[in-house]
């Protein structure tokens, strides 16, 4: 199993359902900003303006001018929130997806030895601390088995 830690990840969604829904709370969060900065300025302008003669003029194109505006941040904001929290998910749906799959094959039998993640990957101490409860999972098995035939004999 050690070759498949040094394979460079393909997939940019490892773990689909979790990291769709880290972006789409990002992108809500990022467009609420938005939202919440052009409902600012224009009751700023909306109360600076009133006793303006030009403030009426000004105040009637507000609207559409923060639409525009807001509709461009939206447009340049959400691309770069989808690749960065896709970056940041996959920093940690990697390495979960590989404990994953380990712990599925070792119920199977299927894996034998360390789950080792690769070098750089987040989670190392979690999958330090699998092993290490799984070694002792298997040490307190063998003591079970051995006290048992022993007494059997």
């Amino acid at each position: 199993m050690a070759t498949h830690n040094r394979k460079r990840r393909r997939a940019r969604l490892i773990q689909p359902e979790l990291q769709t829904q880290a972006i789409f709370v990002s992108l809500a969060v990022a467009k609420g900003a938005v939202l919440l900065t052009c409902a600012a300025v224009y009751f700023t302008m909306r109360s600076a303006l009133p006793d303006d003669p030009e403030g009426s003029a000004i105040l009637a194109r507000l609207p559409k001018v923060l639409a525009i505006g807001s509709l461009v941040a939206m447009a340049l904001i959400t691309p770069a929130v989808l690749a960065y929290i896709a970056y940041a998910t996959h920093r940690f749906a990697g390495p979960a997806h590989r404990m994953e799959q380990y712990l599925k094959g070792y119920l199977r039998g299927e894996e034998q030895g360390r789950l080792t993640l690769r070098e750089k990957d987040e989670l190392q101490v979690l999958a330090n601390l699998l092993d290490m409860a799984l070694s002792e999972a298997e040490t307190r098995e063998e003591r079970i088995h051995v006290s048992v035939h022993q007494s059997s004999d």
